[in-house]
């Protein structure tokens, strides 16, 4: 699907979906791939915007990535515009939510400049973020993409046995209690490469998700650093309700069914919980 959208040359691509789910790795297999390789050979470029949180900041990042030494955001722009239409390039900009999801004021500057990048026509966009709503000012090529989903069960098996050989009835127990998302995945079967998995299993019973790091403070290495991202964002320090109602269905283990909503409301009478709950689906 995202290869067929690229062929509509210059694409404008968004890959949407939860932390942990895939989103960075599936933009650089696109990047790496052989087709791409061949058409845009040098002029492949990719920008971390995960410290990036103005448009002043991302055209910083953005001129250091094109090799401009020009200071100043401001003056960086009319060199950044010729760079990309020089010749034909794919541009990622990866974690584009640490930009995008700002205050009102800081959004609407960062998605300006987005509609700038994406009106050159030698430049293909494609973009990384949380969440299911793609920035506005742009005309994002149909048929768009569907949010990223958890992996099925032979895919995340198939994950685990290309790390390590050890997948046993404990492995297996341990992709299911990280519901196959991909990242939780592929950091336990690391893990499984210097110790057991029943021993991992029994120490994810007491952990959980502080045992799934590899390092610290960074979304692919740590599932919990990952989960913060999204629950510190700017979007849910500005719904504290949601933020609330999240707290109070870590304690469901096994979360609540749709059909137990309506009494759930009737406990939580301070906050609109549906409304709340599609916050989320547009969030994280």
């Amino acid at each position: 699907m995202i290869f067929a959208n690229i062929r509509f040359r210059p694409a404008r691509i968004v890959i949407l979906g939860p932390g942990g789910y895939g989103k960075t790795t599936l933009a650089s297999a696109v990047l790496t791939h052989h087709q791409i390789q061949e058409h845009y050979r040098d002029a492949r470029y990719f920008v971390a915007c995960e410290s990036v949180f103005s448009s002043g900041a991302l055209l910083i990042e953005l001129a250091k990535t094109l090799g401009i030494l020009h200071s100043g955001s401001d003056a960086s722009w009319p060199h950044i515009r010729a760079r990309l239409n020089a010749r034909e390039c794919i541009l990622c900009l990866d974690n584009f939510e640490s930009p995008w999801d700002q205050a009102d004021s800081i959004r609407s500057s960062v998605e300006e400049l987005l509609s700038r990048i994406t009106e050159l026509h030698h430049t293909t966009v494609l973009i990384t973020m949380r969440g299911t709503i793609r920035p506005a000012q742009t005309q994002w090529t149909r048929p768009p993409l569907a949010p990223l989903r958890t992996l099925g069960h032979d895919a995340a098996r198939e994950i685990w046995e290309h790390i390590t050989d050890d997948y046993d009835t404990s492995a297996e127990e341990l992709i299911k209690a990280v519901d196959h998302v991909p990242l939780a995945v592929s950091l336990l079967a690391h893990l499984a490469q210097a110790t057991s998995s029943s021993s991992l299993l029994k120490e994810w019973n007491e952990k959980h998700t502080g045992l799934v790091q590899m390092g610290h403070g960074h979304k692919l290495s740590s599932l919990e650093y990952s989960i913060r991202l999204s629950i510190n964002s700017e979007r849910m320090r500005a719904h504290p309700s949601a933020k609330s109602l999240l707290g109070a269905l870590s304690m469901l283990p096994d979360g609540i069914h749709v059909k137990q909503l309506e009494r759930f409301q009737g406990i939580l009478i301070d906050m609109n919980v549906t409304l709340n709950l599609r916050f989320f689906s547009n969030v994280v």
